[in-house]
């Protein structure tokens, strides 16, 4: 668990709720948000997680016995 944040995680909750949004729109080709149900939100997920371990943690980066972690 480390410090305050300043809601640092909002935005990047917001741009996978406008992720999910999009990406229920770009079925049809004439869409202009065609192209965008190719979007993998699990794999925004998998790198939002893993960049917010190691901001939170560059001291232990690599360090696979963290499980779990937030910030307070």
């Amino acid at each position: 668990m480390r410090s305050e944040n300043h809601n640092f995680c909002f935005g990047l909750f917001r741009s996978y709720i406008s992720l999910k949004k999009t990406k229920r729109k770009g079925a049809i080709q004439e869409n202009p948000f065609y192209g965008s149900v190719l979007f993998d939100d699990s794999y925004f997920i998998y790198e939002v997680k893993k960049n917010i371990k190691n901001l939170l943690f560059t001291d232990q980066i690599g360090n696979e016995n963290i499980k779990c972690f937030g910030f307070k």
